[in-house]
């Protein structure tokens, strides 16, 4: 359980379940002592009334109104009674199955108090009673009496909790969608921002409230704020530097073709001259291309594309630096797959992912690349795999490769042609179609870059 709304919400439910049910459960033990009360006094009474009545009417009427006496209880209340002399002998002879040892030790009990006695502890429960006629005469009256109807959780009781519960339950979760909505909103601005919307902000609604959390979002929105101002104007800058780069690049292109007309006898100059145009417009090429990227905050527009055709297209144009690096390129996938793709723009991801492997393997090597599906439920994705076989990449350093014009000494020299941006910008073209993008080292030698992409077929 990792949403810390639901950890709040059943938190919070749990807590006043508890309550609820302790409330509940010490009202009914309070009731249930209540009603033990009543009890008691009720055949307090009975117990009370009973003994004079059997002691008046066996005194006038012998064993002949005793029993009656005691038939007659016996219909009216089914109470089972048993009077008793002084010393505890039932009088009028021996009941049919004798007296109980309960009513015997009962009897015992009121041999020198003149108030009812109870044994409650044992089953069955007995009341007990001696009295003293006006003639002197003593006698002990037994009632065995019925249990008390003491019902913890009666149906009413039930009622009620099953009430109280889902309350509480609703009450919880409106709390806890009130104290982290502003935590969720936190973070799908974090995301938006995360993905090149720097627009994007908290809907600052608990900040009015001036609490924690509302100080929080606040913060967070200034924060976003002055990266949009950061990013943007760092966009504006490569973007305008790139411009005007464009300009006398254009002009020392021309005077490049003029001293070539002229062939003043210094071509080896020349050449190196052109070498580092060439390089030099293809990085101002890619940092516009990469500009656009940053600054995109949706997804370009897409269409149907074949995986294998796009394949094919990208291979024919990287087959001739393949071939001057002494290296062959190999592509396997089960089947084609379709992807809801911007063409162009997956075409240049996916090319210089191919042109970095090719730049870095070594020489009679071959570049494998492999495509192949994921996952058999949706969403349905395809893993496109790129292995150099180069020296590959420390470890700590394998993140960093899709950084701006990073580069490694030790493993990835200048010499090599690149201009640290390739992986970059295959970086933000594969984000823009919701992809995602890798490196690894090969346990066997070279690097691995893996590409998520959705797919629109299986």
């Amino acid at each position: 359980m990792r949403s810390l709304f639901f950890k709040i919400f059943l938190s919070f439910w749990i807590s006043t379940i508890l309550i609820i049910t302790i409330l509940a459960l010490t009202a009914e033990t309070r009731r249930s002592a209540e009603v033990h009360e009543s009890w008691r006094n009720m055949f307090t009474g009975v117990t009370t009334v009973n003994a004079y009545t059997f002691a008046q009417a066996y005194e006038s009427q012998g064993c002949e109104g005793l029993r009656q006496q005691q038939k007659n209880l016996e219909q009216t209340t089914h109470l089972q009674s048993y009077f008793l002399d002084d010393s505890g002998n039932p009088l009028c002879g021996q009941p049919p199955n004798g007296v109980p040892k309960e009513a015997k030790e009962a009897a015992n009990r009121v041999s020198q108090t003149g108030s009812v006695e109870f044994i409650t502890a044992d089953r069955p429960r007995v009341a007990a009673k001696r009295i003293v006629t006006a003639e002197g005469d003593a006698y002990r009256f037994v009632v065995m009496l019925p249990p008390p109807q003491i019902r913890l959780w009666t149906w009413a009781a039930l009622q009620r909790l099953m009430i109280a519960v889902p309350i509480s339950g609703l009450v919880c979760f409106v709390l806890a969608r009130y104290l982290t909505a502003p935590i969720t909103r936190l973070r799908t601005a974090a995301q938006q921002i995360a993905q090149g919307d720097l627009s994007a902000r908290a809907a600052a609604k608990t900040g009015k409230a001036g609490d924690e959390v509302g100080q929080l979002v606040g913060d967070f929105n200034h924060m976003a704020e002055r990266l949009e101002i950061l990013i943007g104007a760092q966009q504006r800058l490569i973007r305008d530097i790139s411009h005007e780069l464009r300009s006398p690049l254009t002009r020392l292109v021309l005077a490049l073709g003029l001293a070539r007309q002229n062939d003043n006898g210094n071509q080896a100059a020349l050449d190196r001259m052109e070498k580092e145009t060439e390089r030099l417009n293809e990085m101002i090429e890619r940092l516009l291309t990469l500009s656009r990227l940053e600054s995109a905050t949706e997804a370009p527009p897409k269409s149907p594309v074949s995986l294998t055709e796009l394949m094919h297209t990208i291979l024919a144009d990287v087959e001739i630096e393949a071939k001057m690096r002494n290296c062959t390129i190999q592509y396997n996938a089960p089947r084609d797959y379709t992807i809801a793709a911007n063409f162009e723009l997956l075409r240049s991801a996916l090319e210089n992912v191919m042109r970095n492997a090719i730049r870095y393997t070594a020489e009679g090597t071959t570049v494998e690349i492999s495509a192949e599906r994921t996952h058999s439920t949706p969403p349905l994705e395809v893993v496109i795999r790129v292995r150099d076989h180069g020296p590959g990449v420390p470890e700590p350093e394998l993140q960093n490769l899709f950084r701006p014009f990073y580069r490694l000494d030790a493993s990835r020299e200048r010499q090599t042609g690149g201009v640290g941006l390739g992986l970059t910008i295959a970086e933000r073209a594969v984000k823009l179609h919701g992809g995602s993008i890798q490196a690894k080292n090969c346990p066997t030698g070279g690097l691995i870059l893996e590409i998520h992409l959705p797919i629109s077929n299986g």
